[in-house]
């Protein structure tokens, strides 16, 4: 089958340009998920991928970036006015991929696109209506828990994609909210690839943090809770965000804490193979816990190092004994409380629970795992088949 992929993610090495040059730093978030999802689905079927640069900076051209891929990206520049981004757009992105089309391939041609990004869902029903072609969309959150957006983006992202002909979520409730006309649709709580063995890079102990750096996500939380009970083990905190001046202030202030700043995929890897623990620090929160599963614990699971985790309602009947979860919904009590019963005389860690689920987690969340299910839900949608 042949896949038109509408995202915000880029390859690999043009992201970590874009992170090396813009001034405003990208979240890579979304860009680390749909990078993972466009190379599984290449495992089985044809893809070609049509990305919205993440940054209003200019920095690249419209079209391919130098080097090569065996995946087909094409990227365009979002226009900095947003009354040219609301009305120009989703037509423009359009336009080009309907001047590109194989009209050869139109009845083995499928449209997945992020919903989140209201330019992509545009161009997706446009696209759809002009080559006679079905669309997926992917689900990866409730757009009411995205910060600092309006309640009109909220009802459009859900009014663009209520029609889909297909769906690939995070979670059933972002099903229920979706797709209100029961249409094919597969499940997955995340995708994961193998944490390659390595050198470590950085030579002493250390607790990890990789994310985003928001208050909602437990950052501060962890700061304080780690200041206040003092393990014999650095802090290490990677990633941008809103929290990020307080972060630099608490490295500055304290010689043990390590602002990383945003680091690649590659790097972060890294640092979760070889941290004495992973943490997790998320304050609970009943529609994200419902609505999706943070992706750093699936990463977490993969490197096989144990895990310290606030409540998670999904990935603790999944992975019970793998993870150190934290049962009270106030992180930093619970992140300080635990630090506490597992620190000995030396600020050691002690009776830490192993994660061995590694082999488990890329069994069920792994690339090759992500390609069946991709593809049995593009054959499903492509042949009007409703079996789950």
């Amino acid at each position: 089958m042949n896949v038109i992929y509408l995202t915000t993610a880029m390859r690999d090495d043009d992201f970590r340009l874009l992170v090396h040059l813009a001034n405003k730093k990208p979240n890579p978030a979304g860009q680390n998920f749909h990078n993972k999802i466009i190379r599984a689905i290449s495992l089985k079927d044809d893809i070609q991928v049509y990305s919205i640069v993440p940054s209003f900076e200019h920095i690249v051209y419209e079209g391919n970036f130098e080097g090569k891929s065996v995946i087909d990206f094409f990227y365009f520049e979002a226009p900095k006015n947003r009354f040219k981004r609301y009305f120009s757009l989703a037509k423009t992105i359009a336009k080009t991929i309907e001047e590109r089309f194989d009209y050869t391939q139109q009845s083995n041609t499928i449209i997945v696109y992020d919903s989140l990004n209201i330019y992509l869902a545009k161009a997706a029903v446009i696209l759809s209506h002009k080559l006679g072609v079905k669309r997926i969309a992917i689900l990866t959150d409730n757009p009411n828990n995205i910060s600092g957006v309006t309640h009109a983006y909220v009802k459009k992202v859900i009014k663009l994609s209520h029609n889909a002909d297909g769906f690939f979520s995070l979670s059933n409730s972002l099903i229920d909210l979706f797709n209100p006309h029961q249409r094919n649709f597969a499940i997955t709580e995340g995708v994961v690839e193998p944490n390659p063995r390595s050198f470590p890079l950085y030579n002493k102990p250390y607790i990890y943090f990789g994310g985003a750096l928001y208050i909602k996500y437990g950052v501060p939380a962890l700061i304080a809770a780690y200041q206040m009970e003092k393990p014999d083990y650095d802090l290490l905190i990677a990633g941008h965000g809103p929290y990020e001046a307080e972060v630099r202030a608490a490295a500055f202030m304290n010689p043990r804490i390590v602002y990383l700043g945003q680091v690649g995929r590659a790097e972060n890897y890294n640092y979760e193979r070889h941290s004495s623990l992973n943490i997790n620090p998320r304050r609970f929160n009943e529609d994200l816990d419902k609505n999706s599963i943070p992706s750093k614990m699936l990463e977490y699971l993969a490197a096989g190092q144990p895990i310290l985790s606030t409540k998670q309602t999904r990935l603790m009947t999944l992975f019970p004994n793998d993870v150190n979860w934290i049962e009270t919904g106030y992180n930093m009590i619970g992140i300080k409380r635990f630090f506490h019963d597992h620190l000995d005389a030396r600020k050691k860690f002690i009776n830490l629970k192993p994660n061995t689920s590694e082999s488990n987690v890329l069994t069920k969340y792994g690339m090759e795992a992500t390609s069946r299910a991709f593809h049995s839900l593009l054959s499903r949608v492509l042949h009007n088949d409703q079996r789950l």
